[in-house]
């Protein structure tokens, strides 16, 4: 991002957030102030901002052979935020920690608590330099929204939809499979690339990214500094192809097995 401060020297702005419900939370971000004194800018705008960006597309800047991450952002039973990394399950085994999805394209996709504190076990493992689209559904009915910041990578945001949730609170699970999405457009600002992204209520983000320039273990968490202290913030592994081949992921079986059976589009 570019900004002309040139009709405001000697002077102090503040950038505040006016979301309703994240400015509500913290609403100054930050402090700029403006140099008074006069000063050669050298600096001219080029006609172009970027010749190398593209937007990603399934297939060719995206490539079809991905990896899936599903992550619940919701209330717990006592009504603080939580972020839940998921697991896909063949059926419901009941109790709490499950979310179901409907799948636009038909089919059910069942899902069951994989961690939601720092410490629980690690469950999502990407290979270093695979592409993998990260799907974030806020299943809480109402609360805060969530900007999730996922370390390592920038990404493209490839959808935003809405949805009515069937999240009950007490149980910590859905009653009946989340159906009835509605597509809302990106905002130009949003279809560039990012590392982090707004979730509200009710709403089924995906971003894509690719996992290259390290290994190791990464974070992802909500960059609201409060809901981060207070436990928003998990784990993720980024294999090095000499232990990828080897490792066994927490479904069962080889992970590059379960990245592919979970590679189709929504």
């Amino acid at each position: 991002m570019l900004i002309d401060f040139s009709r405001f020297k000697g002077r102090k702005l503040k950038l505040r957030n006016a979301d309703p419900q994240l400015g509500a939370v913290e609403p100054d971000l930050m402090e700029f102030r403006v140099d008074g004194r006069a000063k050669h800018d050298p600096f001219t705008l080029p006609a172009k901002l970027s010749t190398s960006y593209v937007r990603l597309q399934h297939g060719t800047t995206l490539p079809e052979d991905h990896d899936h991450v599903w992550v619940a952002l919701l209330l717990n039973a006592e009504g603080h935020p939580e972020m839940w990394d998921l697991q896909e399950v063949e059926a419901d085994p009941g109790g709490p920690g499950i979310v179901q999805l409907q799948d636009p394209n038909g089919g059910l996709k069942t899902f069951r608590l994989n961690g939601r504190l720092f410490d629980d076990t690690t469950g999502i493992f990407i290979d270093h330099d695979r592409w993998a689209v990260w799907n974030l559904v806020h299943v809480a009915n109402g609360g805060p929204a969530h900007p999730i910041h996922i370390h390592l990578t920038e990404f493209q945001a490839l959808f935003r939809r809405s949805f009515t949730t069937t999240f009950d609170q007490a149980t910590e699970r859905t009653t009946t499979p989340i159906a009835g999405f509605t597509d809302i457009p990106l905002e130009k600002y949003e279809e560039g690339w990012k590392d982090t992204i707004i979730v509200r209520p009710g709403q089924w983000v995906s971003v894509a990214g690719q996992f290259g320039g390290g290994t190791g273990e990464f974070m992802f968490h909500c960059h609201i500094l409060d809901h981060e202290d207070e436990g928003m913030m998990r784990p993720f592994v980024v294999h090095p192809p000499e232990v990828a081949k080897f490792h066994v992921h927490p479904g069962g079986g080889h992970h590059h097995d379960a990245a592919r059976s979970a590679g189709r589009e929504w």
